[in-house]
């Protein structure tokens, strides 16, 4: 594949991360206002991940961690960010970079975001699976809104079909 210095999807991507590193830099010096909540899915194995033996046996794909009322610690930088939580009653501290994040979702804002990797982006190398998986991600969001309390979508997605060349 060719590079492309305007990859949009790698751009956008890079924005909604960076939504996700401003948000947690809020938070970490003023606290969580008013009914926010933050539900952040990130890939365990991804590298820079930092959890403990047990938490990695025990989620050796993906986790979901909640920052909402017990949470320490919170230490947020440009490439990743630190919390610490409890786990059956033991706090850890755990590292997550931007770039493990699979989903961030705020439901009192009702908003979130999905991530995608190359490797998703792209599962046989080839572009059009693009248009495959951006198909899956509003229904996805819903999904996932719907199964942590939302009840309205997370975003819409736009269909840019029209302005692609045939």
């Amino acid at each position: 594949m060719n590079y492309d210095p305007l990859d949009y999807h790698q751009l956008v991507q890079e924005a909604f991360r960076d939504i996700v590193r401003r948000s947690l830099e809020i938070v970490a010096e003023q606290g969580l206002p008013g009914g926010h909540h933050f539900y952040i899915t990130f890939r365990t194995q991804a590298p820079g991940v930092v959890l403990s033996p047990e938490l990695v046996a025990r989620y050796p794909d993906e986790m979901t961690v909640v920052l909402e009322h017990q949470f320490r610690d919170l230490h947020v930088d440009g490439d990743a960010f630190s919390v610490g939580l409890s786990f059956a009653g033991v706090w850890q501290e755990i590292t997550i970079p931007y770039s493990a994040l699979s989903s961030f979702v705020d439901p009192g804002a009702e908003f979130g975001l999905r991530f995608t990797t190359s490797e998703e982006e792209f599962p046989n190398g080839e572009p059009e699976h693009r248009a495959a998986q951006e198909g899956t991600v509003e229904q996805s969001a819903v999904e996932e809104s719907a199964a942590l309390g939302g009840d309205a979508p997370l975003a819409e997605v736009v269909s840019l079909d029209a302005f692609r060349k045939r």
